[in-house]
């Protein structure tokens, strides 16, 4: 089996010049988002989940590829050394494990790194994981990186609206304040 390589070091020359037309794309349009700007899409078949919104990936040529989920932050598992696992983070690990863990799937990769992982929104059978996420109440809308995406707003609105999930607890702790805490 290959060995997982960093984003940075590990990307196939396609994926590369993807990465790199998606920066300049970027800088030639400005800041003004589109799905068109620097995505690009692959195939491949999700052989690890760490948390609900991390994954390894295999590609048909055996690359592996660590992918951050696009426009969602699911709550944190436990890190030793870092955090502890935060309410919620294993039913969105187990939510994306039962989802996407061994299946094929369609990657949409925006063209962004965080991290040192790809980004992108990973399709099985037609469904998107992150709005699955989203639609479930495991997720939040990650308004940072895809504040403009209002089908996401959308689907967590109704989410707390219907208490599914993190909503059927009165607060919550979001993953960013989570984190920033444990620093």
């Amino acid at each position: 089996m290959r060995e997982t390589r960093s984003v940075r070091r590990g990307l196939s020359d396609r994926a590369r010049a993807g990465l790199l037309l998606g920066l300049l794309v970027g800088l030639l349009l400005g800041p003004a988002p589109s799905l068109a700007e620097g995505a690009w899409f692959g195939n491949g078949t999700v052989r690890e989940v760490r948390d609900g919104d991390s994954l390894t990936l295999q590609t048909g040529d055996g690359e592996r590829i660590e992918l951050r989920l696009y426009g969602v932050d699911c709550p944190e598992r436990a890190w030793p050394g870092r955090w502890s696992a935060q309410a919620g983070s294993e039913a969105a690990y187990e939510f994306t494990r039962r989802f996407a863990l061994n299946r094929a799937v369609t990657i949409r990769f925006t063209g962004d790194l965080t991290r040192g992982r790809a980004v992108g929104e990973v399709f099985v059978d037609g469904r998107s994981l992150s709005r699955e996420l989203l639609r479930a109440g495991h997720a939040w809308w990650d308004r940072r990186r895809a504040g403009w995406d209002h089908d996401l707003k959308r689907l967590e609105s109704g989410a707390h609206g219907k208490g599914r999930g993190l909503w059927k607890e009165e607060k919550v702790l979001p993953p960013w304040e989570h984190r920033k805490q444990a620093k």
